[in-house]
């Protein structure tokens, strides 16, 4: 399963609302989302076609711009973002 541009769209619109900050990348989305289904940084490289290095550099910036100090955090993170967002 690789986010749609809707979907990434979508996300970061709700993080933004949300949590304010600096602003995701649309990369730094597809990572956040994929690592929200609890990926491994090997599986998201496969899944987007991009090194395992990348993975790491991109979540590491997404923790970071998301205040997050591990991947669980992003998940729920995006979770709460896209319910609050949706229940709106």
């Amino acid at each position: 399963h690789q986010p749609t541009f809707s979907t990434v769209s979508l996300t970061a619109e709700l993080l933004q609302r949300k949590y304010g900050g600096r602003k995701l990348s649309r990369r730094e989305l597809e990572v956040a989302e994929l690592v929200a289904i609890a990926l491994s940084n090997r599986r998201i490289a496969e899944t987007l076609n991009i090194q395992e290095q990348s993975v790491k550099n991109l979540v590491s910036a997404v923790m970071r711009k998301l205040g997050c100090r591990n991947r669980t955090s992003v998940a729920l993170k995006l979770k709460e973002a896209v319910t609050d967002g949706l229940s709106q």
